[in-house]
């Protein structure tokens, strides 16, 4: 499933991951599996993922987790941001593989990404993730590096 600009709907509109931008949202979202083992490190459980993170994905398993700059198994190349909340165990309290909405590209508000479940803004990580996020093919327009 990918959504390009002119087929957002209105709830996606109202995302406030997304900024419009001449009148219109721009987002391209795909579905992907996101591993059970994923976490939100800051989030209380950790077990449910915000919206807005930025996932990177494991190179053997090809699923989504979150975005590790330091990681060597793939991880650390984000590959897009998770639009969703999710929790990735089930009821009984195991880890679940969830299928999930990502955004691989559009107009972002950077203040509502994360990184390891911290704030995107002033993260150690920052610079990198916005320079891979804008290397990989993807077309992410940051809202705070538009001209004033």
């Amino acid at each position: 499933m990918a959504l390009g600009v002119g087929n957002v709907t209105d709830a996606l509109a109202t995302r406030p991951i997304l900024f419009v931008s001449d009148g219109r949202v721009r987002a391209t979202i795909v579905t992907r599996i996101l591993a059970g083992t994923a976490r939100d490190a800051v989030n209380t459980p950790t077990t449910t993922l915000r919206g807005g993170m930025v996932l990177g994905q494991i190179t053997a398993s090809r699923k989504l987790v979150q975005y590790v700059a330091g990681a060597s198994d793939g991880s650390q190349n984000p590959v897009g941001i998770l639009l969703d909340d999710v929790r990735v165990i089930d009821d009984s309290g195991n880890n679940e593989d969830q299928t999930v909405r990502i955004l691989v590209s559009g107009d972002i508000r950077a203040s509502q990404l994360l990184i390891q479940g911290a704030a995107f803004v002033g993260h150690t990580n920052e610079s990198a993730a916005r320079t891979a996020l804008k290397a990989v093919g993807r077309c992410f327009i940051f809202d705070d590096e538009l001209p004033a």
